[in-house]
């Protein structure tokens, strides 16, 4: 025998809590935000060479002379050539990088990229409650 009292049902052995969906949204969108916000990454305006991006093993922007942007996780200097590490499909792969075909190379701005995304994350909680309040119909 099933009663129900307030969105609550009861059956003999267990209590079943309803939730609506519009409850749970304003979560949901926080959630998907913060996890956006944790992934961004800022490069510096300043360029290095190759050289020094392979040194400071650290994620690059590059910028080919057809003005097409590549990012990488590092850049390695192996057997007297440069590639750039990158994943796709799940794997690494190595790009082979040649000086005559980049313009630019950024790398990116550690310190920055971290206090963007504190900061970002911090607003996203301070808002959380007015998020949720739109997201539940207001008043």
């Amino acid at each position: 025998m099933a009663l129900s009292y307030n969105g609550i049902e009861s059956n003999s052995n267990y209590i079943i809590m309803k939730t609506n969906f519009s409850m749970k949204r304003p979560i949901v969108v926080i959630l998907a935000l913060a996890f956006m916000f944790q992934s961004c990454s800022i490069y510096r305006a300043n360029t290095v060479s190759l050289e020094e991006a392979s040194e400071q093993q650290t994620k690059v922007k590059v910028r080919t002379n057809g003005d097409e942007n590549l990012k990488f996780k590092r850049i390695e200097y192996v057997d007297h050539k440069f590639y750039g590490l990158t994943k796709k499909k799940g794997e690494w792969v190595k790009v082979e990088l040649k000086e005559d075909e980049i313009k630019s190379i950024r790398p990116k701005n550690k310190g920055l990229s971290t206090f963007m995304n504190i900061l970002m994350i911090g607003t996203l909680a301070l808002m959380a409650p007015a998020i949720a309040f739109a997201a539940g119909g207001g008043i």
